[in-house]
């Protein structure tokens, strides 16, 4: 009933017939079913109060919104919408049955690998693993394209409940800081928490690095107390201080500091991949990790600690790591016979475009070219930073189109030419397709070639509108126009 729902949402007040029976809960009007309360969220782009008629002509026993409504129907009121959307979800879709091991991994960069590397583990270990992210979301037996980093709080529950169905023994899930902000992950009890690093990105959101660096710190209060466990970066600045911030169980990794208790003995990288010695509190061991680069071992070393902190046993840990595969969109590299290398990476940022970049030095003897973009509606301040992070770096640049979203896309680009390199060489193109096929015209025997900003994503963003689009298939067209197959 009604009543009960009030009673489960700190704050809030009743309005109308507080016997109504609610059969559930639901923030999209077209996936309502009739006998499901409407909650009506405020969101970014819209606001659930303008679905409140169509919830209604659905079939909706009642609204749940901070707007009093003048529709005749029973209403809770509350202070947050978001946050009672979190607190109904838990009560409809409680976290009962077989406990699922909860793996939150947070950071800038390096969220995604750190969650499929996870999960692979979890599953060479026979703990079958739900998995939570930004590029897909698998419940243990479907997979489904996700369609942000952190679901809202009713599909996290929901997929929860699915996962248990499918006898995953844990999940492994992206949270993002705006998951912990706008309540997603709230009533989410974690075991594990990793912490990846932090640099600047989403400022369009948060106030400045520090509001983002709280946001992120909200993830430490679910690992505070019990057998639970922060797993921290040290070699990340900003990152370290939680170590002493943490109030629960503190496990740590590093690529530069051997104090952590997670760290390289020694590491070798090559195009095929990285041979690394891992150091562990539970014993060192040799491994082929057949995914290549600097940042990709990072994302191992804290997929291992985190492992470790949640009771994998190391042989188990190893074996996931040497059959690991490669995420998609994420360092890339696209088949073809080509005399160079092309790789598609999601880098969208001043610190990933560096890390990205500083992995293909590794990795061969050629120039490094990269083609980046930025995205609209999103942090302008750090357009600049990221044009100067690649002129700097590479030894050739283009400059053109990501998502453009809302944005004049040359305005976006004139955002960034500030902080090109003077002198560099760069070209600058609007049409993404005609700044691919200028870049692999220009490449050379031994080149390497960065596809940056979109990864594994198969649209285009403009004015509200996701056209097709894949940097793979237009990188495989156009190779074919040269010349050069599969």
């Amino acid at each position: 009933m009604l009543k009960e729902l009030a009673q489960t949402v700190p704050g809030s007040w009743l309005i109308g017939d507080e016997s109504r029976p609610v059969t559930g809960i639901e923030y999209d009007s077209r996936r309502l079913t009739p006998g499901m309360a409407f909650v009506a969220v405020q969101g970014y782009a819209q606001d659930g109060n303008r679905f409140i008629d169509d919830a209604l002509a659905r079939g909706a026993s009642a609204i749940v919104t901070e707007k009093r409504s003048d529709r005749p129907v029973p209403q809770l009121i509350v202070p947050d919408a978001r946050a009672a959307l979190a607190d109904l979800a838990a009560r409809f879709h409680p976290d009962a049955g077989a406990p699922l091991k909860k793996y939150a991994v947070t950071g800038t960069n390096g969220k995604t690998t750190s969650c499929f590397l996870l999960k692979q583990i979890l599953d060479a270990a026979g703990l079958k693993a739900g998995l939570i992210s930004s590029l897909v979301n698998d419940d243990g037996e479907t997979r489904t394209p996700a369609a942000r980093t952190t679901p809202e709080s009713l599909e996290i529950f929901r997929l929860f409940e699915a996962m248990r169905r499918h006898r995953c023994r844990a999940v492994v899930m992206e949270t993002s800081s705006h998951a912990l902000i706008l309540h997603r992950v709230r009533h989410v009890a974690v075991d594990v928490a990793l912490f990846t690093n932090l640099t600047r990105d989403h400022l369009d959101f948060h106030r400045d690095m520090d509001d983002y660096l709280e946001a992120k710190a909200k993830l430490l209060d679910k690992v505070a107390d019990g057998d639970k466990y922060a797993v921290i970066n040290l070699d990340s600045p900003e990152i370290r201080t939680f170590a002493t911030r943490a109030t629960g169980r503190v496990t740590t990794y590093a690529l530069n500091d051997r104090a952590a208790d997670v760290h390289p003995g020694t590491f070798e990288f090559s195009p095929q991949g990285t041979r690394v010695t891992m150091v562990t509190p539970a014993g060192t061991r040799p491994i082929r990790l057949p995914l290549p680069g600097r940042f990709n071992l990072y994302n191992a070393l804290g997929a291992t600690a985190a492992a470790l902190a949640g009771g994998v046993e190391l042989d188990a840990i190893m074996a996931g790591l040497e059959t690991a595969s490669v995420v998609p969109g994420r360092l890339e590299r696209v088949a073809s016979t080509a005399p160079f290398s092309v790789y598609i990476d999601f880098a969208h940022t001043p610190d990933a475009l560096q890390r990205t970049i500083e992995t293909l030095r590794e990795l061969g003897q050629g120039r490094v070219m990269v083609l980046f973009g930025c995205g609209g509606d999103r942090d302008r301040g750090k357009r600049p930073l990221m044009g100067q992070m690649v002129t700097v770096l590479a030894d050739y640049a283009v400059l053109t189109s990501d998502n453009p979203r809302t944005e004049d896309p040359a305005a976006i680009i004139d955002d960034v030419k500030p902080g090109l390199k003077p002198g560099a060489s760069v070209a600058v193109m609007v049409d993404r397709r005609e700044a691919i096929r200028h870049l692999l015209q220009k490449a050379q025997a031994g080149d390497m070639l960065l596809i940056a900003g979109k990864g594994d994503e198969d649209y285009q963003e403009i004015n509200h509108v996701k056209y097709p689009w894949s940097d793979r298939e237009v990188v495989r067209e156009e190779l074919h126009i040269l010349g050069y197959g599969d």
